[in-house]
């Protein structure tokens, strides 16, 4: 993964312009916004990184005539998007780590905004409806066609569909930010990484929904306590003091956290908790000590087992990596 430098407005172009098809030219190009790029697996796929933490409150603008279908999961940060679509319809969702969106938009004119201080991390890959169609035939688009909106040509609709990223997706997230390989190897890794992403989402797109959409109230509400457990990692709330908090019930609070995030409430702290960590010794100059305490640990064995299960290596193989 790209360094998440501090950045300032004058630093970030005030437009990110989408191209029509997925990088195809370059094994990595720089897109717009520092800490953006893109990897070339194949003709018609590319996967992409963006990882910065601006130093002031920033809106950035979108725009693009024809997108490819797109797949992008946040791993930190949130932002909050607006957005004017061909149709005359405007669109308005906010992304939060945890969650992915599928989308493929026509004519799309807005942006999103992010917070200062906030680390905005997201992996996807963006693939051709041609590429696309290709794992997709005739008797799948059969009993899924909500999907076909994703592959028709010519003057395809806007599709946006935002969800909870699943666990197995999540997983292999971890795996693509954690690559330690250098050079050839990191390439092999990263395209089998890539199509193993593509697959998974696949996956999601063709199974059959069996849960039910949560109330959007109990979303919000849900994620008012997600914000919680972030700003309070250190000394958090009980769950009963947390569901008073959120204005839930403690049952209600622990379905909410598993179809809204795909985890339980302390998964999610333990997540966003790693994560920052993470952040702290890989960009801000912390210890393993330094981390452990700074994100609530007292016991630094337990912290390493924590970060080990989280992301595969122990804190002290990552700051090795980084030398």
């Amino acid at each position: 993964m790209p360094d998440v430098p501090m950045v300032t407005l004058s630093k970030l172009p005030p437009v990110f312009q989408l191209t029509e098809t997925p990088v195809t030219d370059a094994d990595s190009l720089r897109l717009a916004g520092t800490g953006s790029h893109a990897l070339a697996i194949c003709p018609g796929l590319s996967l992409t990184f963006s990882s910065f933490r601006p130093s002031d409150a920033m809106d950035f603008r979108v725009e693009s005539s024809a997108t490819p279908v797109s797949f992008c999961c946040y791993l930190s940060g949130t932002r909050q998007h607006r957005y004017n679509l061909a149709d005359g319809r405007s669109l308005e969702c906010v992304t939060e780590a945890g969650t992915c969106t599928i989308c493929r938009m026509q004519d799309l004119h807005g942006g999103f905004s992010v917070k200062p201080g906030e680390c905005q991390t997201a992996i996807g890959i963006q693939v051709t409806p041609q590429f696309l169609s290709r794992w997709l035939p005739s008797e799948t688009l059969k009993h899924h066609p909500d999907i076909l909106p994703l592959l028709c040509s010519g003057n395809p609709s806007s599709v946006f569909h935002k969800q909870p990223t699943p666990p197995e997706i999540r997983t292999v997230l971890h795996q693509i930010s954690t690559c330690t390989f250098r050079e050839n190897i990191r390439r092999l890794y990263l395209e089998a990484k890539a199509l193993e992403l593509l697959s998974l989402h696949l996956a999601s797109l063709t199974k059959e929904q069996k849960t039910r959409r949560t109330d959007p109230r109990i979303h919000d509400r849900i994620t008012k306590a997600a914000r919680i457990l972030e700003r309070e990692m250190t000394n958090p709330p009980t769950i009963a003091r947390l569901s008073r908090r959120a204005g839930l019930n403690e049952c209600h609070l622990k379905a909410g956290f598993r179809q809204v995030f795909g985890t339980t409430v302390f998964g999610y702290l333990q997540y966003h908790r790693m994560q920052e960590a993470r952040n702290l010794m890989e960009h801000h100059g912390r210890n393993v000590s330094e981390a452990a305490w700074d994100v609530g640990y007292t016991n630094v064995s337990h912290f390493i087992a924590a970060f080990r299960k989280t992301f595969g290596i122990t804190p002290g193989e990552l700051l090795r990596s980084r030398d």
